[in-house]
């Protein structure tokens, strides 16, 4: 009867891996959940170094050649680093929601400066940066952002990492009539978690090479 005790121990340890596992799956699904509400595959920018994944309900995209007001909330016709711009009609004749995407390398414009680039197109009073917040990424990692609240309007979200090498700025345009579609209170802090800097490509020369077909 000496191996029951070893039995015990054994299952013990399977049952607890099994509920960590189980954990982590009800975890995992809960947060994608929450990612549904975005598009599956994420927007590439900045020459590919920037992912982002933008909201179900934006179906037209604004070319960065674009001139304002295209695809730029009305605050914001400015936007730095403008990349693209996402635009949807919740009602006709009404504002469309907006969402447009910035970045700017750090090598070229501090943060500091980008935040005041914008506090002097959005004129509000007593508007001013909060923040940091820190906002967990579905990889794990944990981004620093400051937000520019405009009442009534929207948002403005940019990246505060202390070592980033790109400021990323999601401009956000929401009027009442797309409030119910875009909450922003939910959708923001999801946008911005889904946002990736991804590694330069590698030149031509560097890149791997196509396998052999087999019995070549």
């Amino acid at each position: 009867m000496w191996w029951v005790p070893l039995v015990c121990v054994v299952a013990g340890c399977f049952s607890g891996d099994w509920q960590k596992q189980y954990t982590k799956a009800v975890s995992d699904h809960r947060l994608d959940s929450q990612f549904s509400l975005l598009h599956p595959q994420p927007v590439s920018v900045a020459g590919g170094r920037i992912g982002v994944r933008v909201p179900r309900v934006f179906t037209e995209q604004v070319d960065p050649t674009a001139p304002p007001p295209r695809g730029r909330p009305a605050f914001l016709p400015d936007v730095p680093g403008f990349q693209a711009g996402f635009e949807f009609a919740a009602a006709a004749g009404a504002p469309p929601a907006i969402l447009a995407l910035g970045v700017v390398p750090k090598a070229e414009r501090r943060r500091e400066d980008v935040e005041a680039a914008i506090l002097q197109q959005v004129r509000v009073a007593d508007a001013k940066w909060e923040g940091p917040r820190d906002e967990t990424a579905r990889s794990g990692v944990v981004g620093r952002w400051k937000v520019l609240k405009v009442p009534g309007t929207g948002e403005v979200w940019i990246s505060a990492n202390d070592d980033q090498e790109f400021c990323n700025v999601l401009a956000w345009q929401v009027g009442q009539e797309a409030a119910a579609a875009l909450p922003l209170e939910a959708i923001a802090p999801l946008v911005a978690r889904s946002l990736e800097v991804l590694p330069p490509p590698l030149p031509v020369d560097q890149a791997p090479a196509a396998a052999a077909p087999a019995g070549g």
